[in-house]
């Protein structure tokens, strides 16, 4: 019941406050791995990169850019793709 009271509460904030679950880049992983059409995993698997990414583990973030980025040739996933890895540079040579 608690869990239920919770994702309702994060509803009501709103999509940004949802986003930022903690469990969401792991979720996001778990469901790349478990689809079986190519082009709908390679999705997935962007969108978890992209939550990985704002969680802070870039490395993570970059292996499952390698796995968005094996599926079928999408120009749409593959400029997400180039917008995200730019960024996770950028991110990674910012505090150095």
């Amino acid at each position: 019941m608690r869990r239920l009271r919770r994702s309702w509460s994060a509803r009501r904030a709103g999509p940004r406050r949802a986003a930022e679950s903690p469990r969401r880049p792991a979720f996001l992983e778990r469901s790349a791995v478990l689809t079986l059409d190519p082009a709908r995993q390679a999705g997935r698997a962007l969108a978890a990169a992209q939550a990985t990414y704002q969680a802070g583990a870039f490395d993570a973030a970059l292996g499952l850019l390698a796995t968005a980025e094996a599926g079928p040739p999408d120009q749409l996933r593959r400029a997400r793709a180039d917008l995200l890895r730019g960024q996770i540079a950028f991110s990674s040579s910012h505090g150095k």
